[in-house]
C-alpha cells in the first residue's frame, strides 16, 4: 500500500510544530533539561514555598523549602552531581549576596534527603526547617540584611 507523500509531509509538519511548541528558550529550563531534571520535579520544588507563610518566600522558611526540594530533586536526575552543581551555579546569575550562601547551603543539604516520594521528602524538609538544620532568615532579619528598613 503506497503512502500518500502529501499526507506524510503534512503529518511531519504537524509533528515538527508540536515539538516546536513544547520547546522553551528559557535558559534555566534548558539547563534543567540537559542535566535530566523533569518538569514535574521542578514544578514540585518551586511550589514548596506555598506550604509556608508568604512573608518567608524571599529568605525565610518558604525559600529554604524550595532550595531543600531543589537539592532533593537533583539526586533524582540523570546526573545528580551535575544537577546539584547547576543548581548552585544558578545562584551566581543574580547579585544576591544575602541569599546566595543560604540557598547553596540548602541545595546541598537537600541533596542528602533520602525519600521515595514527594510526601516523604516534604516531611524531611519540614523537619530540617523546624529543627533549624536549614538556613533561613526571619522577615525582620531579611529586611535588615537587604536594607529595606
Amino acid at each position: 500500500m503506497a503512502v500518500n507523500e502529501q499526507a506524510r509531509s503534512r503529518g511531519f509538519v504537524k509533528y515538527l510544530q508540536s515539538a516546536y511548541d513544547k520547546m522553551t528558550l528559557d535558559p534555566q529550563a534548558l539547563v534543567a533539561n540537559a542535566v535530566g531534571l523533569s518538569k514535574e520535579d521542578i514544578d514540585w520544588a518551586k511550589s514548596q514555598d506555598k506550604r509556608y507563610p508568604q512573608e518567608g518566600k524571599l529568605d525565610g522558611k518558604g525559600d529554604a523549602a524550595r532550595h531543600l526540594a531543589l537539592g532533593f530533586i537533583s539526586q533524582r536526575s540523570k546526573n545528580p552531581k551535575l544537577a546539584l552543581k547547576a543548581s548552585n551555579m544558578r545562584e551566581y546569575l543574580e547579585l544576591d549576596n544575602v541569599g546566595r550562601p543560604m540557598d547553596i547551603f540548602n541545595n546541598n543539604l537537600g541533596s542528602t534527603i533520602k525519600a521515595s516520594s514527594y510526601e516523604e521528602a516534604e516531611k524531611i524538609i519540614d523537619e530540617m526547617i523546624n529543627n533549624n538544620k536549614a538556613k533561613f532568615l526571619t522577615p525582620d532579619k531579611s529586611n535588615q540584611a537587604r536594607g529595606y528598613n
